[in-house]
């Protein structure tokens, strides 16, 4: 069997006789969870890529530092499970009940899933606070809000426009805000205030949050510019508090290059993904599920280029 079809017996729930597949399936799903985390590594690169990109230009990222901000950003992507495993938890008597497909750990590991799943993540939690102990309750008091948000998201059918935003703020802006704790720099500071500015408008922030409230809540889309409108006064405030801005005028050039380079990035995908065939997804879903995809490959594609790049700078440098 070629890598090719590893890959995808890992990631599928097919029969397979090969064993080095079931493996390595059984090894994901204990760290990943479910098939969504890869896709939200694809997303939260593109929080990670103005970093780096930035601080390569001020020649000041060396391969220490640009594995580190990596790898923290992979960490705040891995503690987002939680927020599919708690959800899980809750909801499973209704999605036996109503059908629902759940493609996770369950599924691969059997009733035993909870106590394996939360194994690993006790212990990477554990790793990353031996290499940055400044992390460690940080790391805690995320996680433990993650899964709060996700009981109060699964509970409480009223609240849900506001828990899956809030839900998806912290995907979002969880990385720089770690890489915050780690470095205290100004840069990463100035960075972390862009990330909040344009979450909102994010690449498929709001496409996805409409699409969220037009299907599963049966609202009208319009609805969200409520949630935007709130969003931006808080974070207008949260500015208006910050004792640093006698710095402002300093530091908006990374603040500027987050929010210039992250765009230009979110816009060159956009382009990829319409003029790229991508033949292979028009073949195997609908045209609607294929676009979607088609949107995240491109994204992913765009966002590896760019830390394939600034990863060469700090080897090189």
């Amino acid at each position: 069997m070629n890598i090719v079809s590893n890959i995808i017996g890992v990631l599928s729930f097919d029969n397979t006789d090969n064993r080095v597949s079931k493996i390595l399936r059984q090894l994901y799903f204990a760290l990943g969870y479910n098939t969504t985390f890869p896709v939200n590594v694809m997303l939260t690169l593109g929080v990670l890529s103005p970093y780096v990109l930035f601080q390569a230009n001020r020649h000041d990222l060396s391969v220490v530092e640009f594995s580190a901000a990596v790898v923290i950003t992979l960490l705040s992507t891995y503690c987002y499970n939680l927020i599919y495993i708690v959800n899980d938890y809750i909801d499973h008597d209704k999605d036996i009940l109503l059908r629902t497909p759940k493609q996770s750990a369950l599924q691969v590991l059997g009733q035993h899933y909870l106590f394996i799943v939360l194994s690993c993540f006790a212990a990477i939690i554990g790793a990353a606070s031996l290499l940055w102990p400044s992390l460690l309750m940080p790391l805690v008091g995320y996680s433990l809000a993650l899964a709060g948000l996700s009981s109060l998201h699964s509970k409480f059918q009223n609240i849900k426009l506001l828990t899956i935003f809030i839900e998806r703020f912290t995907k979002f802006c969880a990385p720089l805000w770690l890489i915050l704790i780690v470095t205290g720099s100004d840069d990463a500071r100035m960075m972390f205030a862009g990330a909040l500015l344009i979450y909102p408008f994010g690449y498929t922030m709001d496409y996805a949050y409409r699409g969220y409230i037009r299907d599963r809540l049966k609202l009208h889309q319009s609805i969200r510019f409520i949630i935007y409108a709130i969003y931006g006064i808080t974070v207008a405030g949260l500015f208006a508090l910050d004792n640093s801005q006698n710095g402002i005028p300093l530091a908006l050039s990374p603040l500027a290059s987050f929010i210039g380079i992250y765009t230009a990035a979110s816009l060159l995908s956009a382009v990829i993904a319409a003029r790229l065939p991508f033949n292979f997804l028009d073949s195997n879903y609908s045209p609607h599920v294929a676009w979607e995809k088609r949107r995240l490959l491109a994204y992913g594609l765009v966002q590896t280029t760019l830390l394939v790049i600034g990863g060469i700078y700090a080897i090189y440098r």
